[in-house]
């Protein structure tokens, strides 16, 4: 069976780097066949300096025949539209993070996809991490129990303003969608998910504190989940220094965590249901149930996983394989960032999932009490997504 040729969309830092990773890593399983990008000089320069044809366009490009797949690392707007596009063009699409800006806009990309029969899989390359394997894994043979409470943190994303000054689009609703939440934090999301689950539930606080943006810069997130007996919390922030970056999983069997050392594991000697329920113990010292931490092995990272993860993608397109990571995941973490942004709008706890509506009008709000206003990529891509969406009702296709 032929390589899956591959076309990347979106030629900025991300699109680079999976276009020279490809063309790097060239194998039976997949190849770099082509790039795009509006900015043309881009395009002219990766083409030449990889050897690929290059477009001036995404439509160009999925019109051309020179691939079957495309990884989509568009500004944060087109992903949906450009999703679409693709698909109907018959391209299998792995996506650069986030999915999309909202839960409808998500949804649109997914049905897409369904109803031309292509595969949507997500860059969520964090998941590829031997210690987050190990973690997972952990989970689902059981070694540490029923999972009582799952925490995320990470504010080592330190960002001068010269960073959300660099790029006109950044730090802006019309640009970017949010902030530290839409940005930098939806890799931590993913984890949290991946290990925890989907909460029925969220309460958020979102804050700017010191840059000059219009959106937020720190979030705190505390989920609910359908057994009462669970909790979930989520810090993230890029104004902090020095920060940490941190995913916590406790069970009734043992608790493990992710951090700047390495994972490491405490087993309870006994489960800790039978511990408080059954310990003859009265005193807070006797009764208290000790465990040692204990390092875990894991093999080191050996990349960022950007490349690996186009590969696996290429695996389940050829070989039916499991996917990484596919578009339900990639919903799964808009959703919880959509309920964010609504309950800290709201001030109260949002159920989940979030009805898009009420997020399109969370977002207007939004984007209306900014004191400055990036390039306006909001509207463009939600009229190109109106746009598809009424063409692909009058042909019987996916509607959103």
């Amino acid at each position: 069976m032929s390589p899956l040729r591959f076309g990347v969309v979106g030629l900025g830092a991300i699109g680079e780097k999976h276009a020279r990773g490809l063309a790097a890593t060239a194998s039976r399983h997949c190849v770099l066949s082509a790039v795009a990008c509006a900015v043309p000089a881009n395009a002219d320069r990766l083409s030449r300096d990889l050897g690929v044809p290059g477009f001036a366009s995404a439509e160009a490009l999925f019109a051309s025949g020179a691939c079957d797949a495309v990884i989509v690392a568009t500004p944060h707007y087109w992903h949906p539209p450009l999703v679409v596009r693709a698909a109907r063009a018959g391209l299998h699409v792995l996506c650069e993070k986030p999915l999309a800006v909202t839960v409808g806009a998500a949804r649109h990309a997914i049905a897409a996809c369904r109803a031309q029969r292509v595969a949507l899989g997500m860059v969520f390359q964090q998941r590829l991490r031997p210690a987050a394997q190990r973690m997972r894994a952990l989970i689902d043979e059981g070694s540490i129990g029923t999972v009582v409470r799952i925490e995320a943190t990470c504010s080592n994303w330190t960002r001068t303003q010269a960073y959300y000054n660099a790029s006109p689009w950044r730090g802006t609703w019309d640009g970017e969608g949010g902030g530290v939440l839409m940005n930098q934090a939806p890799h931590t999301l993913d984890l949290f998910l991946w290990l925890g689950g989907m909460p029925s539930s969220v309460f958020a606080r979102l804050a700017t504190r010191i840059h000059d943006i219009e959106v937020e810069n720190t979030a705190e997130i505390l989920c609910g989940y359908p057994s009462p007996d669970a909790f979930g919390h989520v810090y993230v922030t890029t104004a902090q220094a020095p920060g940490i970056d941190r995913v916590l999983v406790a069970g009734e069997r043992a608790t493990m965590e992710l951090g700047a050392d390495g994972l490491r594991l405490a087993r309870l000697p006994v489960p800790l249901r039978e511990h408080l329920l059954h310990c003859p113990a009265a005193g807070s010292e006797e009764g208290r149930l000790a465990a040692d931490w204990e390092p875990l092995a894991c093999e080191p990272d050996r990349d960022d996983g950007h490349t690996r993860l186009a590969h696996a993608f290429a695996r389940h397109i050829r070989e039916g394989t499991p996917m990484v990571a596919d578009g339900a995941d990639g919903l799964r973490q808009v959703e919880l960032t959509n309920a964010a942004y609504l309950s800290a709008h709201r001030h109260r706890p949002v159920p989940l999932p979030v009805s898009a509506a009420a997020v399109e009008r969370c977002l207007d709000v939004s984007a209306r009490g900014g004191e400055r206003s990036g390039p306006d990529l909001r509207q463009a891509a939600a009229r190109d997504l109106r746009a598809l969406a009424r063409s692909g009702a009058a042909k019987g296709g996916e509607t959103v």
